[in-house]
């Protein structure tokens, strides 16, 4: 526009659609054909940003933006009307399904943020701002063809995850009945104020505060989660010690809350269903679903309160839930060697002050018998208020339990690690810098995720899902690596072509034995993956780490230079040795309680290979 005032526009599109196709050797004979079946993924979307950066007096700037982003992640195949189907004791799937599950994801984030920059005096400036945000997420998820029919041989004696026990050994139909959907939304935002005050010529100090505020809508825009008036402290601090550049001692403070993640809204606040129920095994048909479902197997196992209805948003949070966050702690020194080098050395802290996650309580009368169960978002460690209708009247009435009736440990996560650089400056022909990384991270939840059993739905893993999971759950966490190495480092073979390489070696990640039920007290077990292996407890990281990883990445870029423009060619490779270690193991140790999982302690996962990347960009 002018030298005081900018505009710009920039936009894309990552919208893509890719196809994985299903070789098999139906007659083992080496022959193989697509007849598997072609999955096709959509991912992407389109995003924008207006933003606009203007100098509006000699000491005041402001800048503001608005943007969009676009998600999609669909799965489908021409077989979805096709069940699920799968025998782990033949370990093959029985029926023509291609996608597991079978979905339409559709996710949008709006943003707006303006901020300002007051230049007050030589010592004062003053930056202070507003952002929010708008988190709509529509999801429809289903297992292929509505259900998922799994297939299992038990020892006698084990227990299957609804509590039953098995009189003999005998082979189980389990069917699941999964569905969730609907949209919903996310809208958090959030004011600012910081001075950068230059205290003396050599010490600059950085004093801020934030106020964040997060709502959480159901399916029905009502809202379920609303934390108002989060105040978060910033501290920062930077002293030039000789005064002269060369050296710096910095230290950094800050509180930093997080919002419930989206995710939490469509399972928790949907009308979600997932209810497995166990028959004795009757056969297969042609198409590899049920001849037919024998006696069933005890009572039907609905997880996460999902029986098919939405609840009443009174129902879904505590009433006085506390917002999530984590404080950190930096202190740092940088100092220069010569013209040519620097070194430093920083110390990072960060401790989790509060966890927001679901949790169940079972109401019982005074013999123990069963009369309801009510999920709910609270903060693990703290007691409860919540509504709930109990005696199914249609209203619904308050509840309030203290941290020991819930029975839910506290949350806890740690992270400490100490960094150690040296690095060459670039000085037209070479540079070099190296970092090494000692750090450790335990506790007993890592957060949104649950790597150990690769639970990926953010906010809602089985963590916390009764208190039983959480015994021998603290330890040392999956992203837990102690040691890394990194290196960066670029020359100039001429003027226009650069090669870089980057190696990246790191120790291996904990990894723990999981089981199928919960020795101190089987009937508490309801689902999921416990410490407790037959009689012996595994706390977690007990089974030591993967093994030391190393990767390296090369890069080769030509450049063409004429009058003011320029083009440019690139040329990455990623892994070039292809190092293929395990980076992951299952840690499944039993199928059912009392029945070992054949495929416990196998790899699952390796480095991603080898891969080349060809780029090339215009500027004009």
């Amino acid at each position: 526009m002018n030298e005081d005032h900018q505009l710009m526009l920039w936009g894309f599109s990552d919208k893509r659609t890719y196809s994985e196709s299903t070789l098999e050797d139906a007659a083992g004979m080496g022959n193989y054909t697509a007849d598997g079946g072609t999955a096709y993924h959509e991912r992407g979307g389109e995003s924008f940003a207006l933003r606009y950066t203007g100098n509006l007096t000699d000491n005041l700037s402001m800048s503001a933006m608005y943007g969009e982003v676009k998600f999609s992640e669909t799965d489908y195949s021409d077989f979805d009307d096709c069940p699920t189907g799968h025998d782990a004791d033949l370990g093959t799937d029985t029926t023509c399904y291609v996608n597991f599950t079978v979905g339409a994801n559709e996710d949008k984030r709006e943003q707006l943020r303006v901020d300002l920059d007051w230049y007050l005096n030589d010592q004062h400036t003053l930056k202070f701002g507003y952002d929010s945000e708008v988190n709509t997420a529509n999801s429809t998820t289903i297992n292929s063809g509505g259900v998922y029919y799994y297939y299992k041989t038990f020892d006698a004696g084990a227990r299957l995850p609804n509590g039953y026990v098995l009189p003999e050994q005998m082979k189980t139909t389990r069917v699941r009945d999964y569905k969730n959907g609907g949209e919903f939304e996310v809208k958090n935002w959030a004011i600012y104020i910081e001075d950068e005050w230059a205290v003396t010529d050599n010490l600059t100090l950085n004093l801020g505060l934030r106020n964040d505020s997060f709502t959480n809508y159901n399916a029905d825009g009502e809202e379920f989660v609303a934390i108002d008036n989060q105040i978060a402290p910033r501290l920062g601090a930077s002293w030039d010690i000789n005064g002269d550049g060369d050296s710096k001692l910095f230290f950094t403070a800050g509180r930093y809350y997080l919002p419930v993640a989206a995710n939490t809204n469509i399972r928790l606040a949907g009308a979600e269903t997932y209810i497995q129920t166990w028959y004795e095994y009757e056969g297969l048909n042609a198409d590899g679903t049920p001849a037919g479902l024998g006696n069933q197997l005890g009572d039907p196992a609905i997880s996460n309160g999902g029986d098919g209805t939405a609840k009443p948003s009174n129902t879904l949070s505590d009433k006085n839930l506390e917002p999530m966050y984590n404080d950190e702690f930096i202190i740092g020194y940088q100092a220069a060697i010569n013209d040519d080098w620097s070194w430093g050395i920083k110390g990072t802290y960060r401790t989790l002050g509060n966890q927001i996650d679901d949790g169940s309580y079972i109401f019982e009368d005074d013999e123990g018998n069963y009369l309801g169960e009510n999920w709910f978002l609270f903060n693990p460690g703290n007691g409860a208020t919540f509504n709930f209708d109990l005696d199914g009247d249609g209203t619904t009435e308050e509840y309030s339990f203290t941290a020991e009736e819930l029975g839910y440990p506290e949350a806890k996560r740690r992270y400490a690690a100490v960094d150690l650089t040296i690095e060459k400056n670039w000085d037209q022909l070479w540079s070099l810098k190296a970092l090494y990384t000692w750090s450790h991270n335990y506790g007993n939840t890592e957060g949104f995720v649950k790597s150990d059993n690769a639970q990926d739905d953010a906010g809602l893993t089985q963590d916390w899902d009764y208190p039983y999971l959480m015994d021998g759950a603290n330890g040392n966490l999956p992203a837990d690596r102690r040691h890394n190495i990194k290196v960066y480092g670029a020359y100039a073979v001429t003027d226009n072509f650069l090669v870089g390489a980057n190696l990246n070696i790191a120790s291996g990640r904990p990894w723990t034995a999981l089981g199928k039920g919960y020795t101190p007290d089987p009937d508490l077990y309801q689902y999921g993956d416990t410490y407790y292996v037959g009689d012996k407890k595994f706390p977690r990281g007990s089974m030591g780490t993967t093994p030391w990883t190393a990767r390296l990445d090369l890069n080769f870029t030509y450049n063409l230079r004429f009058n003011d423009q320029k083009v440019r060619f690139a040329l990455d490779i990623f892994n070039v040795f292809d190092a293929s270690t395990a980076t992951r193991y299952n840690e499944i140790a039993e199928a059912a309680a009392g029945d070992d999982n054949a495929t416990f302690g196998l790899a699952q996962g390796y480095q991603s290979p080898r891969r080349i990347q060809l780029s090339a960009s215009y500027d004009f």
